[in-house]
């Protein structure tokens, strides 16, 4: 089904084969219990579906000043510079805000295949049987656009017709549409740190004092224990962490050729992809996008992974040994922001199943695919997505996926829960979260920031960030969402030349830390699932002496996890 875009009347060529086919896929709907989802007709649909607009507009009592994360305000008014095709969306029911996509949704139905919790090899078939739904049919009669399906959970990414707008889909397809289960906004996703402010920044290398005090702190107690973890396992290139962010630059220093994989993704341009995808999966790829500014961000995060060491510039990566499949996701230009991409993450982590061995997705010829074994995402967004949280809970059984908690934990935010941290079904109350929390909640490793004295890190005021972290007494927080703590305050890291080196703080340069020590355990005891090894870095903290800081967890720690994970 490759590069066919799905439109209205959602014609598929299926040849000889297809009647086979068709007739298969109608013993399956059967079989999954789709006759007792019972579908409206589109006329009923439409009555209950708001009038389209034809522009949207922002909420009357919001200034007209840009707000929002990353932009020093608490939402509505303009977005952000470059991002003049987002709106400020609010949910009253959960209390999530923040900047989406205008005209596009992430829609899934009330059930799943009977298969889900074993998945078949080849996805294409149940793309058609999604296609199939009188649910989906009566969209694409709509005037919906079918442009990515999820047929193996049951969900799809869509265009709204000509002038609708997210909230006014929402509205009238929850209510008057009893087979969906959800629809989400593509909500904005960005980097959770940045190396931007002008002390963090080295030219030419560290400064005298500047060192990587995360892998051993020589003034303090606080750290990861990495030389007494190195003891254990160093990590070998038979195992891969595939990072999603803002590409990683072949070029820089430190970052040798043969601890990237050769094959890396370009998750941008038009969307979405078309088959075979080699423009998006190519050799040399995963790279920074040739146009975007403030791209540094990816480069950075692999360093705290996959730096080489014992050279000249006395940089080290948390796994010396292990290969990073780089995967870019940046919005294009304009992008000061270095804002990515929430449509290109959900189908970056879907792809992902096909390195993680769960579903045939990449059909490419050449491509070779990779050992997936670790995810790392530095970047959070305010905004959930139904979609991204299923398909988190499936990469879960064969891979550890690591997220930064985010750097919103204080004024003007208001320690918002982040995702895709909190991408977890222990998030939702709802039919389908049950049903995959009666197997696993805890889906995502979720990785807080302390500094090198043992507090939660909180950054300069004038920027007004700090590590994000759970609060039992805030309502909004369904739920323990954050796992662990590490390092991630004065980061010592690469960034692409002419700079070279720099010093940054955030949640982003600790998911790195977890990722690589969540490699190391794998190197270490290929016997343990991605599930063992999750809940083995989290109870293999260390706790003594405490963090200065009681509302974060403990920090992980590669000697303990590395010594005794495996018992």
């Amino acid at each position: 089904m490759g590069s066919q875009k799905y439109s209205r009347g959602g014609a598929i060529a299926l040849g000889v084969f297809g009647v086979a086919l068709i007739v298969m896929l109608a013993a399956l709907l059967v079989a999954c219990g789709s006759g007792t989802h019972s579908s409206p007709d589109v006329a009923s649909v439409k009555a209950n579906t708001p009038a389209p607009v034809t522009d949207a507009t922002q909420p009357a009592d919001r200034s007209t000043e840009a707000v929002g994360p990353g932009t020093g305000g608490d939402g509505g008014g303009d977005p952000p510079e470059g991002l003049g095709d987002y709106v400020w969306w609010e949910d009253p029911e959960t209390g999530q805000a923040g900047w989406i996509v205008e005209g596009y949704a992430s829609i899934g139905l009330e059930y799943f295949p009977e298969w889900v919790f074993d998945p078949p090899a080849d996805a294409e078939v149940y793309d058609a049987m999604f296609l199939s739904e009188p649910t989906i049919q009566a969209l694409l009669q709509m005037g919906y656009e079918l442009l990515q399906p999820y047929g193996v959970i049951m969900a799809g990414e869509f265009k709204l017709p000509e002038g609708m707008t997210f909230a006014q889909a929402r509205a009238g397809l929850m209510p008057g549409y009893p087979d969906i289960a959800y629809v989400d906004p593509w909500g904005a996703i960005e980097p959770t740190t940045y190396p931007n402010d002008p002390w963090m920044l080295k030219v030419s290398g560290p400064s005298p004092g500047v060192y990587q005090w995360y892998l051993e702190n020589w003034d303090y107690p606080y750290d990861v224990s990495a030389p007494e973890g190195w003891f254990y396992q160093l990590g070998n290139g038979d195992v891969v962490i595939a990072q999603i962010d803002s590409g990683v630059d072949r070029s820089t220093p430190d970052l040798e050729p043969y601890r990237l994989t050769e094959w890396g993704w370009n998750m941008w341009g038009d969307y979405p992809p078309s088959y075979p995808y080699t423009d998006n999966v190519t050799l040399g790829g995963g790279t920074p996008h040739p146009d975007v500014f403030n791209s540094a961000h990816g480069t950075y995060t692999c360093s705290l992974m996959a730096a080489s060491t014992n050279n000249f510039f006395q940089m080290a990566g948390g796994a010396w040994g292990g290969d990073v499949l780089p995967i870019n996701i940046q919005r294009e230009n304009p992008n000061p922001a270095g804002e990515l991409s929430p449509e290109w993450l959900t189908l970056s982590l879907y792809w992902l199943m096909n390195d993680a061995g769960l579903v045939n997705v990449i059909t490419q010829g050449a491509y070779p695919g990779y050992n997936v074994k670790v995810i790392n995402m530095s970047l959070g967004s305010t905004i959930n997505n139904s979609i991204r949280t299923i398909i988190i809970w499936c990469l879960s059984f064969e891979t550890v996926v690591v997220a930064s908690s985010g750097n919103w934990g204080c004024q003007p935010w208001g320690n918002p829960m982040v995702f895709p941290a909190a991408s977890e079904p222990l998030a939702y109350d709802c039919w389908w979260a049950d049903q995959l929390k009666a197997v696993r909640g805890d889906t995502v490793l979720s990785v807080t920031a302390f500094d090198s004295v043992g507090e939660r890190w909180i950054g300069q005021q004038a920027l007004q960030y700090a590590a994000s972290y759970y609060n039992p007494e805030d309502p909004n927080h369904t739920y323990n969402w954050v796992d662990v703590s590490a390092p991630g305050a004065a980061m010592l890291g690469l960034v692409p030349p002419p700079n070279h080196y720099a010093v940054a703080s955030g949640t982003s340069a600790s998911a790195p830390l977890a990722s690589a020590l969540a490699l190391l355990m794998t190197c270490e005891y290929p016997e343990m699932s991605s599930w063992e090894i999750h809940d083995a870095i989290e109870a293999f903290t260390r706790s003594d002496p405490p963090l200065q800081s009681p509302e974060i967890p403990a920090r992980i720690d590669y000697e303990l996890a590395l010594s005794l994970g495996g018992q």
